[in-house]
């Protein structure tokens, strides 16, 4: 059970106007704006963006380009190839806000003109975008992660595993998610689960366990550590991918984030894939084919791996705290014990994982000199 495009140097968030081509300063009624024109040309509203969104509904806010104006609200949702189909106009919208209901799951592009005095919409318009997330607890795990710069455009086919880390800077306590691009969604997969307690999730802190996926309207999402009761918020993130196959991953312009914690955009050739999310039962992790990891250092690193099932395939991989795969090594449960040289490691911490089929198990420990 669950609980609780692309112009970067142009962005400030992710439902960015893009259509508006007035300037800033006094707006003064122009022949356009009093029906005097051939044709409307009065200036687009400016910050038109999504201010609130929920299971079925978006609310649009934006600054109206001069008092009392009316406006032309229209809504387009995507197909399933990319295209966009009308399903919703307003000839006369007021002021500076607007809710639509009843709107299913699903990708939206919104317009906002400004009306003449005749009622006609000007040529000029301001756009806004919105998808929907789904976040999850499958991800496959990206072997030797590069760091990119936070907010930059990304190539995301050139790169096999895109995605963020989120690390508890005191602690070094970190989790992985895995981006995914969808036509009408964008897919967010933590890789640790449930051992790390760093989760995405909705602003009401409700995140994915097991199968469960999580569905959030708007291209926006939460991230919370589970470490203590309540839970600590640490910020919002943004994904920009209007521009596909350029994408972007931000900390969301002007949302807080808590100092203590680490976002790094991530890109990664090579991955671990994942298994089936681990079983479960009144919403708790349960090992139906239990494992126990161990470490101990006596000459190289010995890790024992001790199951109650044989013959299963385990893999166990050891990781620094910035995720990145010093050793990975495949092997068959028979409760053994395997040695792993520690001669290239330098001193510090770092995490052993092991893998089956079913679930995962990961210990922190500490390579001394």
């Amino acid at each position: 059970m669950a609980q609780k495009n692309l112009l970067f140097g142009c962005f400030l968030a992710f439902f960015t106007v893009i259509g508006s081509l007035t300037a800033g300063g006094d707006v003064e009624m122009t022949p356009a704006q009093s029906g005097n024109s051939l044709f409307c040309d009065a200036p687009a509203p400016t910050d038109f963006q999504v201010t609130d969104r929920g299971q079925n509904f978006l609310t649009l806010g934006w600054t109206p380009a001069f008092p009392g104006a009316l406006h032309t609200l229209l809504v387009f949702e995507m197909d399933t190839i990319g295209g966009w189909i009308q399903i919703f106009t307003h000839n006369a919208v007021p002021g500076n806000t607007y809710t639509i209901f009843n709107l299913p799951p699903g990708a939206y592009r919104a317009q906002i003109h400004t009306n003449c005095a005749s009622g006609e919409a000007s040529i000029y318009y301001g756009e806004t975008f919105a998808k929907i997330v789904e976040l999850t607890a499958v991800a496959h795990f990206p072997v030797n992660p590069t760091v990119m710069p936070s907010c930059d455009a990304i190539d995301y086919p050139e790169h096999e595993w895109v995605g963020f880390r989120v690390t508890e800077i005191e602690t070094g306590r970190m989790n992985l998610f895995e981006y995914k691009y969808a036509i009408q969604k964008a897919i967010i997969n933590r890789v640790f689960t449930p051992t790390r307690p760093i989760v995405a999730a909705d602003d009401e802190g409700l995140f994915p366990i097991g199968s469960d996926v999580v569905t959030i309207t708007g291209s926006e999402f939460s991230i919370f550590d589970f470490k203590t009761t309540p839970e600590i918020p640490v910020g919002v993130i943004e994904i920009f991918d209007a521009s596909y196959p350029v994408i972007g991953i931000c900390k969301k312009s002007g949302a807080s984030w808590n100092a203590n914690y680490l976002f790094e955009v991530l890109s990664a050739e090579s991955t671990i894939p994942p298994g089936p999310p681990p079983p479960q039962t009144n919403g708790s992790a349960t090992n139906a084919n239990a494992f126990n990891l161990a470490i101990a250092e006596r000459g190289g690193l010995e890790v024992t791996v001790s199951s109650d099932k044989t013959g299963e395939t385990l893999k166990v991989g050891i990781y620094t705290t910035d995720g990145r795969c010093v050793q990975l090594v495949s092997l068959v449960s028979d409760n053994r014990t395997i040695n792993i040289s520690m001669d290239q490691l330098a001193p510090g911490f770092y995490f052993a994982t092991v893998v089956s089929a079913e679930q995962s198990k990961t210990i922190k420990f500490i390579k001394h000199l």
